[in-house]
């Protein structure tokens, strides 16, 4: 499904998407694709993070957990704990991945759950971040921000 000029149509997702695409996959019923302008009209939350040594900033952003509910997670829910053996992978542009726990990902279990920024101090992102940038507003270093993201993918830790 790919979500961006104010369509939505059902289409197989290519992993060779550039920059300026955000792709949604793994276990979900329906991989999505979305633009800048299609993640800035989706639900949105807003974090006042650190943003370096002293400074901090307002992000505006989507929870990834919003995107996959989107997507359709393929999880058991009679299946107890299923949404906490999953892992996310998110990756930029530049190939760069970092891993997340189910738990940081779902409202329910994180306090400051992960989020995908399209704003920073109500501008878009500039160039070096990409039209979208994970946020993981707990992190005190932000080793496991990812700028120019580019994919998003959800599995499960184990083969079930």
């Amino acid at each position: 499904m790919m979500i961006g000029s104010s369509t939505i149509v059902g289409a197989q997702v290519s992993s060779a998407s550039g920059s300026d695409t955000l792709v949604i996959g793994g276990i979900v019923s329906q991989p999505l694709a979305v633009d800048a302008a299609a993640l800035g009209k989706l639900d949105s939350t807003h974090f006042r993070v650190a943003d370096g040594a002293a400074d901090s900033a307002d992000f505006r952003g989507t929870l990834v957990w919003d995107l996959f509910k989107r997507a359709g997670i393929e999880a058991d829910s009679a299946r107890k704990g299923d949404n906490l053996r999953m892992i996310l992978i998110a990756t930029g542009a530049d190939g760069y991945s970092v891993i997340l726990a189910g738990a940081e990902l779902i409202p329910e279990f994180a306090y400051t759950p992960a989020f995908v920024a399209v704003e920073m101090n109500r501008s878009a992102l500039d160039k070096s971040r990409g039209m979208a940038e994970l946020i993981v507003p707990g992190d005190r270093k932000h080793c496991r921000w990812v700028h120019q993201l580019v994919r998003l993918e959800l599995r499960w830790t184990d083969t079930r």
